[in-house]
């Protein structure tokens, strides 16, 4: 890998880093699911300042061609950052959806107390009214 593009590699990977750490100071990420985006930056500063280790690695799994060994290690971390996300929101979703049924059931129960204030308030005209006569 050529020098000018080792250092182009270099700032796109800090400019990657600055990006991250900006959306987990401004409350856009949650550390707990960065953290899978923070080892991929990580790879990718070990590949790029390291060169060899991605020809070692490749040779090691009896991989040819040390690009195919990237393509190979680029979509596992993808994988692995969709099943994080995917397991995200399925979370998220039966959260909801609990609360939605918890809300449901409480605009029931108000309605009933409602209803049940009003014929009391009506017991009580009704009452007062006799009361006066």
């Amino acid at each position: 890998m050529s020098t000018s593009l080792r250092i182009f590699a270099l700032v796109l990977i800090a400019i990657y880093f600055v990006i991250i750490v900006s959306l987990l100071k401004r409350k856009k990420f949650a550390l707990k699911y960065s953290l899978l985006w923070f080892l991929a930056g990580i790879l990718m500063l070990i590949v790029v300042i390291w060169t060899d280790v991605l020809v070692w690695g490749a040779d090691l799994l009896g991989i040819e061609v040390a690009s195919n060994g990237l393509f190979g290690i680029c979509i596992l971390l993808e994988i692995m950052i969709m099943i994080s996300i995917t397991s995200v929101i399925s979370d998220l979703t039966n959260r909801l959806t609990s609360m939605i049924q918890n809300m449901a059931l409480m605009e029931r129960r108000i309605r009933i107390l409602e209803e049940k204030l009003e014929r009391k308030g009506k017991e009580y005209e009704d009452l007062t009214s006799e009361d006066s006569e």
